[in-house]
């Protein structure tokens, strides 16, 4: 029996946690559906952007962790997974798609007649980095590789309005999270005022270009399409259309995967967002607006007077005329 595995490719700060969560809320709706009891196990190899960098995190923490949560598991397959990762933490040397492939297959060998959703927010920029260190064809034949030895590989996504992102990422750089309540005037204040004193300088320019390549999902998309045929399909929807009804967003999600069929709205479970956004925020709305000026003048920088030729605002018209029952489907 052929396994699925779904691979999350929403950027950082585009619901993947809560997504994880309402899954598993949803067990019973959802019962060929597992959730690997730790999402951040490095499916794919951690690589700088050329073929002679690799930042992996730290092999002995990633099995220390592997090992401490199998004793906290209760479910056989679970454990035998925590046991796997622990022996095969991360690959260092040699990133053939082979290797890579058959690591993540016996990693997730514990779940081979179930659909299993890996929801690793850096699942996307690992495959961009893969593909520009490694080429394209490299990335393609990693999910070749994935397919043969019997699983099938699909994707989705999330898309969010880029400077939102940034400046959720931008308010993890700059303080410490746990500190930060977006609702309180004061610590409103003091983002601003450090947003207001970052643009004097290229220190604001500098942490929103890097986030370019962490939250810019059309800038990604774009990384690992190649120009000969594209025929991996990404299921995208919008991460506002998902936050406005979470359930319906997972009707959709489980009919266009094929994950099952005949699901009522009414019986799914809604979960508490684990990040709740703060669009409503009045103080918040204007840390925004300052960081979309300066989005505007980075893109501006790279696209000229063809700013509007940006993927972005292709996603944005997409989705101001479709809803969670119409993703938008991109090949790469």
């Amino acid at each position: 029996m052929t396994s699925k595995i779904i691979f999350n490719l929403s950027p950082k700060k585009t619901g993947t946690t809560f997504i994880s969560n309402l899954i598993a809320a949803n067990g019973e709706l959802l019962p060929n559906i597992v959730v690997p009891c730790i999402t951040k196990f490095g499916a794919f190899p951690r690589v700088g952007r050329n073929s002679n960098q690799l930042f992996p995190p730290s092999i002995l923490d990633l099995s220390r962790i592997a090992i401490q949560e199998r004793n906290n598991q209760t479910n056989e397959k679970q454990r035998l997974f925590c046991s796997l990762l622990a022996e095969n933490p991360l690959l260092l040397g040699n990133l053939t798609p082979k290797r890579v492939a058959k690591r993540l297959a016996k990693i997730l060998s514990p779940f081979a007649d179930q659909s299993i959703y890996i929801g690793d927010p850096n699942n996307i920029t690992d495959l961009a980095n893969y593909a520009l260190g490694f080429g394209k064809t490299n990335l393609h034949e990693l999910i070749l590789e994935i397919n043969r030895l019997g699983f099938e590989t699909v994707f989705f996504s999330l898309y969010r309005e880029h400077y939102k992102t940034a400046a959720s990422l931008l308010k993890m750089q700059l303080f410490d999270p746990t500190q930060v309540n977006v609702s309180n005037k004061s610590t409103i204040a003091t983002i601003r005022n450090s947003i207001s004193t970052l643009k004097d300088t290229d220190s604001l320019k500098n942490i929103f270009t890097s986030c370019i390549l962490e939250s810019d999902l059309p800038i990604l998309i774009n990384i690992l399409r190649r120009k000969e045929s594209n025929t991996l399909p990404i299921y995208i929807w919008s991460f506002d259309q998902m936050c406005t009804s979470p359930r319906k967003f997972l009707v959709s999600l489980a009919e266009k995967l094929r994950i099952t069929t005949d699901l009522n709205i009414k019986d799914f479970n809604d979960v508490p967002n684990p990040n709740p956004s703060v669009e409503n925020n009045n103080q918040w709305l204007e840390v925004e607006g300052l960081l979309l000026e300066q989005y505007k003048s980075i893109m501006f920088q790279h696209f000229g007077p063809d700013i509007d030729q940006h993927p972005s605002n292709q996603f944005k018209k997409y989705f101001k005329n479709n809803d969670l029952a119409n993703p938008l489907i991109i090949s790469i």
